[in-house]
């Protein structure tokens, strides 16, 4: 009998708390979770706790977020594919449920192709901003060159 884990707002009927994913970690205060620049394979649902999300520059480390209960991250480098694009430490004793990466991407595949676009699209967004805002920059103008496909194939996703 699994015992469903207690993140605000899920129902029981939520994918989480499929005896599958239900992969728990647990982290102690200051305790590194990933790296920048490190390739993701999963993410992570805050079960307890809370999590700081930081980059580091030459001026030292820029605190992007601290997240708490309920809250996902790592996500944006597997929508996109990318490297993570910040480090995440527990802000104190915290307990993760992990979310992989083939759980994730197959929900994905399983979504509105339209959907699947838009969500890239938001996520190169926020990783723009992000970039400005820990160089110091102006927020960046809208990339227009990204633009929604709206000719695809449905039965390949393309």
């Amino acid at each position: 009998m699994s015992v469903p884990i207690l993140v605000p707002n899920m129902k029981p009927r939520n994918s989480l708390y499929h005896p599958k994913v239900l992969d728990r970690r647990s982290f102690r205060p200051g305790q590194l979770i990933f790296r920048e620049g490190e390739e993701s394979n999963c993410a992570f649902v805050i079960e307890s706790g809370t999590i700081d999300i930081v980059r580091e520059t030459d001026d030292g480390r820029v605190k992007l977020a601290t997240l708490s209960a309920g809250s996902i991250f790592g996500e944006m480098a597997m929508i996109n594919g990318a490297p993570r694009m910040a480090s995440a430490y527990a802000g104190d004793s915290a307990s993760l449920v992990v979310v992989k990466e083939e759980d994730l991407r197959a929900k994905i595949e399983k979504t509105d192709p339209f959907i699947a676009r838009l969500l890239a699209l938001l996520v190169g967004n926020i990783l723009n901003i992000t970039d400005a805002h820990v160089s110091g920059q102006s927020l960046p103008q809208w990339d227009t060159s990204r633009r929604l496909d709206f000719d695809f194939d449905s039965q390949n996703g393309n």
